[in-house]
């Protein structure tokens, strides 16, 4: 399961049958990325990928956002004295290093200090949200990444329940220790309410939502 995430980078499922764009295909981009600067150690705190893709095809549209997440989670070294602020530098520099020494004061308080031992690692996060109103073959189950589907997942299809289909998986990260867990939404038209139903006339819709979280040791 370690090494999933990676591949959901990249769809692998479009040769099949119910995936193939029809002629006349549009597609467009969004893309937003953001960072958070690390406390402690020289790995940002989180960095942040989003990526929005529109396609438009004769027969429907579809929507993929892709979001993720890294995150290192570092233990504040042991207390030390902070060095006095050095003359001549500027405003900004100077207001940036007494935040910096307000929140290394703040992490080394011994409460705060146990909490970020004991969360410290490399966290890897990544949302998948796809919906279509294009008329597919296996309906939500075809938007699940081809990964999950070799796995197990989707093997209750979203059109054959009264509900939105919810499965899960947790276990370990890696022989050093962490932890995984998988998580897969399908929903069909079904599962909308009734003005959205009639909005969407004779128009299908399906939707499938994959997020997934893993914890490491920072090392690994």
């Amino acid at each position: 399961m370690p090494k999933l995430l990676p591949r959901w980078r990249r769809r692998t499922d479009t040769g099949r049958a119910d995936t193939v764009p029809a002629r006349g295909t549009s597609t467009e981009h969004a893309r937003l990325s953001a960072t958070l600067p690390g406390v402690f150690g020289r790995e940002p705190l989180l960095r942040i990928d989003v990526d929005v893709e529109t396609r438009r095809d004769t027969d429907g549209e579809t929507l993929r956002i892709t979001a993720q997440l890294d995150g290192h989670v570092h233990a504040p070294p042991a207390p030390a004295l902070t060095p006095p602020p050095v003359r001549g530098r500027s405003l900004k520099l100077a207001a940036q290093a007494r935040v910096g020494r307000a929140v290394e004061r703040v992490a080394r308080h011994p409460l705060v200090r146990e909490g970020l031992t004991r969360a410290a690692g490399h966290l890897r996060s990544q949302l998948v949200i796809e919906a279509s109103t294009r008329p597919l073959a296996k309906g939500a189950t075809a938007l699940i990444p081809a990964g999950l589907a070799r796995i197990g997942f989707g093997a209750t299809a979203a059109d054959s329940s009264p509900y939105p289909v919810v499965e899960a998986w947790q276990g370990p990260a890696s022989k050093r220790g962490g932890a995984s867990h998988v998580g897969v939404v399908q929903i069909s038209k079904r599962h909308l309410p009734p003005g959205v139903q009639r909005s969407l006339g004779e128009r299908p819709f399906n939707l499938s939502a994959v997020i997934a979280h893993q914890l490491t040791p920072e090392d690994d």
